[in-house]
């Protein structure tokens, strides 16, 4: 076994049996190459991999801890960020950072089934959990169907404001999950380092058939992590 997989792999032994518990430092590079008479590239090389995989949080001029427990996500529901909060019973809130109307792209409009010429409004929000950022969201809406949205608050449940106030009531989706690298823009809005793996998220909601909202998020994958139940075929 390499050298640096044996510090990985007692450190994260020590994560899941409770003696590094969420929040506390994880062992230097020093430390470690003391403790496994190794290099301190050795240890530095375990500690990056356990933070790519989400157990351990680098923070700038304060040193490495062990990473709060992921949330966990059912792709089998349907449900917005807001409410799985609070079913969670997590404190959350919403940075609404722009609401503009334009026009849509090619394969934006087939997506929401308007045409070229069709106003929507995009609606881009950044995402908060326990005081953590979690996710970076640009929703577009076909604007015919959302009069006045502009003036509504945008900073709670998007899905709870269309079905109070537009009596639009989401019934089913489609999404398509991907991994990828943060680049500078997602970086400095979801406060990672460039490189960071992220999780995108693109879905399309309908209301019945019909098309009402295209979602492109982006979730930190060291906060978050999507599940789903399976049954094989009979």
């Amino acid at each position: 076994m390499p050298l640096y997989r044996r510090i990985k792999d007692g450190i994260k032994q020590h994560i899941e049996d409770g003696t590094l518990g969420p929040g506390s430092r994880a062992p230097s590079e020093r430390e470690l190459a003391a403790r496994y008479g190794v290099s301190r590239m050795t240890a530095r090389q375990a500690l990056s991999e356990l933070a790519q995989e989400g157990l351990l949080e680098r923070i700038q001029g304060q040193g490495t801890f062990v990473a709060e427990k992921k949330i966990e996500q059912s792709v089998s529901e349907l449900i917005g960020f807001s409410e799985d909060m609070r079913r969670r019973r997590l404190e959350s809130h919403t940075q609404v950072l722009a609401v503009e109307r334009g026009f849509p792209s090619l394969d934006l409009s087939t997506q929401l089934g308007i045409g070229l010429g069709e106003p929507t409004v995009s609606i881009e929000r950044l995402r908060f959990a326990a005081g953590r950022t979690m996710s970076h969201e640009i929703s577009v809406l076909p604007a015919h169907l959302l009069e006045g949205i502009e003036k509504q608050d945008l900073s709670g449940s998007l899905y709870a404001l269309l079905r109070d106030v537009y009596g639009i009531h989401l019934t089913r989706a489609d999404q398509r999950i991907e991994g990828l690298r943060a680049d500078e823009r997602q970086a400095s809005i979801l406060d990672v380092q460039p490189g960071a793996v992220l999780l995108r998220l693109e879905r399309v909601s309908y209301a019945g058939d019909l098309p009402i909202e295209h979602v492109d998020a982006y979730y930190r994958a060291d906060r978050y992590a999507f599940t789903a139940s399976l049954e094989a075929r009979k």
